[in-house]
């Protein structure tokens, strides 16, 4: 298993368990809402990191920012 996690301003505002037990297709698909943030500068980070440390990685299939009117 691994654990993702996202990080705006050092803040995480998501984090979850990622393995073949919660993930049903290849890819975990996120929508997070970051209207908090509309007008600011944030510095957003995304991470992987081990969690049981059995043979854990991570690859990114596509990241964006959408704006929805």
């Amino acid at each position: 298993m691994e654990e993702a996690s996202v990080l705006a301003n050092k803040k995480v505002i998501h984090n979850q368990i990622v393995s073949y037990e919660t993930v049903k297709s290849e890819w975990l698909e996120l929508e997070l809402d970051l209207t908090e943030f509309v007008g600011k500068h944030v510095d957003l980070e995304i991470e992987n990191r081990a969690n049981d440390w059995s043979s854990e990685f991570a690859f990114w299939g596509k990241v964006e920012v959408v704006t929805e009117p």
